[in-house]
């Protein structure tokens, strides 16, 4: 009898460095993650990162509201996207407000967290011009 084996793929694609209207410098950055990681840290009890802690956890210290969950199905209705997608654009979603100092999960971090990740679908393929939800 043979055994079916449950292959998992993840592809990684290389981006270009994107000049922004204002530079920060690498001190500055260094900054904004260290703090931001603190507050994870704080948040969580330990040193652990919104990367790498569990979804139930992530959601317990950082509820969406009913309105940022409608606008999470709607786009993952229409971008056909599996739970694992809407784990990590959460996780994204949390990582941008902290980088910005925020303590709950905001509704800009949500969309800059969706259209993050529907650039890496569009350059994959994924993503017909016309059916994006986000120019």
């Amino acid at each position: 009898m043979s055994k079916k084996c449950k292959i998992r793929l993840d592809v990684y694609i290389h981006l270009k460095t994107v000049k922004t209207r204002s530079e920060e410098s690498s001190s500055t950055i260094r900054k904004r993650v260290e703090e931001a990681r603190k507050r994870q840290y704080e948040r969580y009890g330990r040193e652990i990162c919104n990367s790498r802690v569990s979804y139930d956890t992530l959601l317990k210290t950082s509820p969406l509201t009913a309105e940022q969950q409608r606008t999470l199905q709607q786009f993952s209705y229409k971008k056909n996207w599996s739970n694992r997608t809407q784990i990590k654009v959460i996780r994204l979603a949390r990582t941008i407000s902290d980088l910005k100092g925020s303590v709950s999960i905001t509704d800009q971090s949500i969309w800059e967290a969706v259209k993050l990740n529907s650039l890496g679908e569009r350059k994959a393929g994924g993503i017909s011009k016309k059916n994006e939800l986000i120019n």
